[in-house]
């Protein structure tokens, strides 16, 4: 099985135009450096084939429309089907991309999910039942989920940065007070 892309192509000598090198556009052809056929299986995940078609397209210096034609070669399974669907409505490898993440990246995205956990703040007229309910929720969302011991520790951290802000701003209100 090929090494995606990234591990193995991330030397700045890869970046060539192929029209600025007779002969490179053919030996890119015949080159590693053809994307995988993407199929939506887990061998290939889908941000990873976007670089090496993007990479494939850089090197060949194909046009969007060039590369659209290309593309059925590249694709397999259900996401041939979504292509050929969208092809006609498709203009440019930007509107592609972007379309091709919402359609195949999971939106249980584990990064995303940690993200909003880990950014987490209780509002001041939140209760905390309330507030752990959500965190624990998101918690479930994980695949696999973290260990409990994990959860309870981030559930600490965010109940003592939320003791901590409201102690901070109890302080000030009572400072300002004695001020005037």
């Amino acid at each position: 099985m090929p090494l995606p892309l990234h591990h193995s192509f991330q030397s700045p000598n890869v970046m060539l135009k192929a029209s600025s090198y007779p002969g490179l556009n053919s030996s890119v052809h015949q080159s590693r450096l053809l994307p995988d056929r993407f199929d939506g299986n887990a061998y290939l995940q889908p941000d990873d084939w976007l670089q090496m078609v993007t990479l494939y397209k850089e090197a060949c210096g194909l046009s969007d429309a060039q590369l659209f034609l290309e593309m059925p070669k590249f694709l397999a399974k259900e996401p041939k089907k979504w292509f050929s669907a969208m092809q006609p409505h498709l203009s440019s490898w930007t509107q592609f991309s972007d379309l091709f993440c919402k359609a195949f990246l999971p939106s249980d995205n584990q990064e995303i999910i940690w993200r909003g956990i880990l950014d987490s703040v209780q509002r001041p007229d939140e209760p905390l039942p309330t507030f752990v309910t959500h965190l624990v929720g998101e918690f479930k969302s994980l695949k696999p989920p973290s260990p409990v011991s994990e959860q309870i520790e981030i559930i600490r951290m965010s109940y003592d940065m939320y003791q901590t802000n409201t102690d901070l701003h109890s302080t000030a209100q009572l400072l300002c007070q004695s001020l005037t």
